[in-house]
């Protein structure tokens, strides 16, 4: 199989585990890796999921695992490995290695520092990672000196990322430092049109600085869901606070919030889930979902449900004729 070479190229000692057969040790029957094995719970969500390297391939060529190791899901795993076993983003991240030198001077600081405040902004306004290099050329062009490395798209990825993990590391700083704190769930959709659990957390900031007592609703993770079954939803719970290694988290836990779906409220739902392990949760619907739906019930024998129903399908319909919005301005006009 050209161990020496593949090893070399592709890693394959740290991942590649193979058996054999039980009458011959030299045939090789079964390959797996170790690395997806390890970290399947955060694949199962991806769409390219393929569990044929986690259960074990019968298919032992060498383009097999080849071809294993050119994979979304495994090269992603790989980059989780290496967060794992780092201590810090240095130990994985150019740009971070760079940032702690001692012999960084001054004015490569700034650079970097420069770069670090166009990607924040990049992230806030939701604009694509592609827009890093024409923004750090449009600031050259204004006096700025940003140097000629990282600008990017890659590099906006890797500067969000490493601001991501700052806010983490305060967030659980102040997590920790908290007595309790309350969650909040809700489901929204990716980019892709995929289902994701997007977490709140609510707690008391014990790091304020005026004296008085400060709450924080501040966002916690978002996930995609492994499936919409109570079961899911509360792994799914389980791996947010898990990955950002809360500890005593569930002495903590006092509350969560939801909408009033039954898979987070029915008798076997969420809600069951949670107060048999945590007796002592409360599990609340949400106000904001409840006064809607109030509101909506309270409405429905009156007008307002034809003129609702009249405003949704005027707004679909021009949403799918976009050419007709000249029109209807030209009528409005005349």
């Amino acid at each position: 199989m050209g161990c020496g070479e593949n090893d070399k190229e592709l890693n394959t000692s740290v991942w590649l585990k193979f058996e054999t057969a039980a009458d011959d040790c030299d045939r090789v029957v079964t390959l797996k890796c170790t690395v997806c094995s390890r970290f399947r719970e955060r694949l199962q969500p991806m769409r390219n999921y393929r569990p044929g390297f986690i259960e074990g391939m019968s298919n032992v060529r060498t383009s097999t695992f080849k071809d294993h190791a050119d994979t979304d899901m495994h090269k992603y795993t790989m980059v989780l490995l290496k967060k794992a076993q780092s201590s810090g983003p240095r130990e994985y991240a150019p740009i971070a290695r760079a940032l702690g030198q001692s012999s960084m001077d001054a004015a490569s600081t700034t650079k970097i520092k420069r770069k670090f405040e166009t990607a924040y902004v990049i992230a806030k306004e939701k604009l694509a990672f592609a827009k890093m290099k024409p923004i750090c050329e449009l600031e050259e062009r204004h006096g700025a000196d940003l140097g000629s490395e990282y600008q990017n798209d890659k590099a906006c990825a890797t500067f969000i990322k490493f601001i991501a993990r700052e806010q983490q590391d305060i967030l659980l700083k102040s997590l920790q430092q908290s007595k309790f704190f309350n969650l909040k769930a809700d489901a929204s959709t990716d980019a892709g049109n995929e289902e994701v659990k997007v977490f709140l957390v609510l707690h008391f900031d014990p790091f304020s600085t005026d004296g008085k007592v400060c709450v924080r609703n501040t966002f916690f993770d978002i996930r995609h869901l492994s499936s919409g079954t109570a079961q899911g939803l509360f792994d799914s719970l389980k791996r947010v606070v898990e990955y950002m290694k809360l500890d005593k988290w569930r002495t903590k836990m006092i509350g969560f919030g939801c909408d009033g779906t039954n898979a987070n409220f029915a008798q076997d739902g969420l809600r069951g889930l949670l107060t048999c392990e945590m007796p002592w949760v409360f599990v609340f619907w949400c106000l904001s979902h409840r006064l809607e739906l109030s509101v909506k019930d309270a409405l429905k024998p009156t007008l307002f449900a034809t003129v609702e129903e009249l405003l949704l399908r005027f707004t679909i319909y021009m949403k799918s004729h976009p050419r007709s919005v000249a029109s209807w301005k030209a009528s409005s006009v005349s």
